[in-house]
């Protein structure tokens, strides 16, 4: 059994060999295109000349087509690597999304779908792909099976929950169709699809209130359901021009992955050295990967082709504090907070790196500033709290101590400094307490030199 198998298998592959030996891959006009797009083509192209019967050379060469919307050409050769390798999905489901986007033929796109989803019944995303197809054709009964579907192979895929509500819409069962919406809502809030669907179904059902806050939603706009898709996921990958290496960097780097961000960026960079985005997010990603001195280069050239902008000059002082040039950064900080007066979190960075840089008047004045205009975080109160006690404002640094142990009751720090405070007011049995407090917690804390100063000056 297994001597047939194999055998059945090799005939297969050379009748594959055979069928498209003679069958030259598309080579569309590469005039005008970037040359990492040009290079990336070719390369690709010459993988299938110098094997016309490996699959993933022609799936190879499809992608790559296909990442850059030469659709009819990435459709023939997933058609070719389907004929080499009839039991791989992937290439009937590209070659559908392929002809998904040429726009030409709805059946011929559905049947590629509907092979893939004979090979492999268990992809949601073959499901899903169907299910929008029908409900754009109006045949509304089939997809709403194909998004049931795909709930059943994932029962939290919020893009099919918002497909199957309008596909019941379209069937006019309203009231199944809010249960999916409201499911669609609780799994990504701010869809504006769903929140637009949830107005039409909220007045349907005659919940005027309802519906007038979900249109509000809508308009207001929120990111949409996205769609994990591993296949156009891996094709989008061989994307080489400026533009779509951009938009990749920007995932990437929202993802957490600033090394392979850099690699896009390299790509825009070198066909646009001037793309003031492109040197903004370099930025961005070389201080995520804590390479602070590069991270200036390009940020700063950002700034010389258009001119100062508050993000950027955070970036700037984030970059040049790591550095050790906290002059720099507190003259990008004030010019990023003159530039946004009323971002709170601007005036806080830059009260902490005045007080960095032990200009305490400064610091006091820049965090209640931040305060007047939104709420600090604990570490900067603190931190505005000890420059008050620097200073010998002991009652304004007390409160200040006092507000921070609010929110982190355990910080002995914020204990201790408020002993401080308490001390300089001439509130001697208050900071012992605090004193004797912080040592139970932390034995080797400094309040115990404190404290034994204290008891010791009591006993004389």
């Amino acid at each position: 059994m297994r001597i047939s198998l194999a055998l059945s298998f090799l005939i297969a592959a050379a009748s594959c060999g055979t069928s498209v030996a003679s069958e030259a891959p598309p080579a569309p006009d590469l005039a005008g295109m970037e040359p990492p797009v040009r290079a990336l083509l070719s390369e690709t192209r010459a993988a299938v000349v110098a094997a016309p019967g490996d699959a993933l050379a022609w799936g190879r060469y499809g992608m790559a087509l296909h990442a850059h919307e030469l659709f009819r050409p990435a459709a023939a050769c997933y058609r070719a690597a389907g004929r080499c390798s009839p039991s791989d999905p992937r290439w009937a489901y590209l070659e559908g999304h392929a002809l998904e986007r040429l726009g030409e033929s709805v059946e011929d796109a559905l049947g590629c779908y509907r092979r893939a989803a004979a090979l492999d019944p268990a992809f949601p995303p073959t499901h899903f792909r169907l299910g929008e197809i029908l409900a754009a054709a109006g045949r509304a009964e089939e997809a709403r099976d194909e998004f049931a579907r795909v709930l059943e192979l994932d029962p939290d895929a919020a893009a099919a929950h918002r497909g199957l509500a309008l596909a019941l819409v379209d069937l006019g069962e309203w009231s199944s169709a809010l249960e999916h919406l409201e499911r669609a809502q609780a799994l990504v809030p701010g869809d504006p699809a769903v929140q637009a669907a949830l107005a039409r179904v909220h007045a349907h059902l005659g919940d005027a209130d309802a519906a007038r806050a979900a249109a509000e939603r809508a308009r207001a706009g929120g990111p949409p359901i996205a769609l994990g898709d591993p296949f156009v996921f891996e094709m989008q990958g061989f994307a080489r021009s400026a533009e779509s290496c951009l938009v990749r960097a920007r995932e990437r780097l929202a993802a957490g992955d600033a090394a392979a961000a850099l690699e896009d960026l390299a790509i825009v960079l070198a066909e646009r050295p001037d793309d003031g985005a492109a040197l903004d997010l370099e930025g961005q990603a070389l201080i995520a990967l804590q390479r602070f001195e590069e991270a200036l280069a390009p940020l700063q050239r950002a700034s010389m082709l258009q001119g100062p902008r508050p993000g950027r000059d955070r970036l700037l002082a984030r970059a040049s504090s790591a550095v050790g040039k906290g002059s720099d950064a507190i003259l990008y900080l004030q010019r990023a907070s003159d530039g946004a007066p009323e971002d709170a979190t601007l005036l806080a960075e830059l009260g902490m790196e005045l007080a960095k840089g032990r200009r305490l008047p400064e610091a006091v004045d820049a965090f209640a500033s931040a305060a007047g205009r939104g709420r600090l975080a604990p570490n900067e109160i603190h931190t505005w709290a000890n420059a008050l006690l620097a200073l010998e404002r002991f009652a304004d640094a007390r409160t200040r101590y006092l507000e921070v142990l609010e929110r982190q009751p355990e910080n002995p720090d914020a204990l201790f400094g408020l002993g401080r405070a308490e001390e300089g007011l001439g509130l001697v049995d208050e900071a012992l307490a605090r004193y004797r407090a912080v040592v139970a917690r932390v034995p080797t804390h400094r309040a115990a030199a404190r404290l034994a100063e204290l008891e010791g000056a009591a006993s004389r």
